[in-house]
């Protein structure tokens, strides 16, 4: 798992690794695991034996999981780990330093995502 999970957050580096990742990660090793094929098919054609063997071998197991895990991510999962930041960039230094705002007498730094 830490494997995949470090080989995953360098190709994404704009996210990075969060907390969590590792759960979603858990339950496709679970799965991963409980799928994989060992030496005593015997019961099947010796052609779909061979295949499952090549298809489902645990040598090659790290690299499917991070595939799959790559795709799960890539289909929407990955924004549940992004933070929300909607503040626009300030228009000078002046304004990034004081942001109390007169007007409605409230800070725009209060109740918004710093991450």
């Amino acid at each position: 798992m830490v494997n995949v999970l470090f080989v995953w957050a360098k190709n994404n580096p704009d996210l990075g690794y969060k907390q969590g990742l590792n759960e979603l990660l858990a339950v496709l090793v679970f799965v991963a695991y409980g799928e994989s094929v060992t030496d005593d098919v015997t019961d099947i054609d010796p052609r779909a034996a061979a295949y499952l063997k090549g298809f489902n071998d645990r040598a090659h197991l790290e690299a499917d999981l991070y595939w799959v895990f790559a795709n799960v991510l890539s289909r929407g999962q990955k924004d549940l780990f992004n933070p929300v930041v909607n503040k626009p960039a300030p228009k000078s230094k002046q304004e990034e330093l004081f942001s109390w705002n007169a007007d409605n007498d409230a800070n725009d730094l209060v109740g918004k995502d710093k991450s």
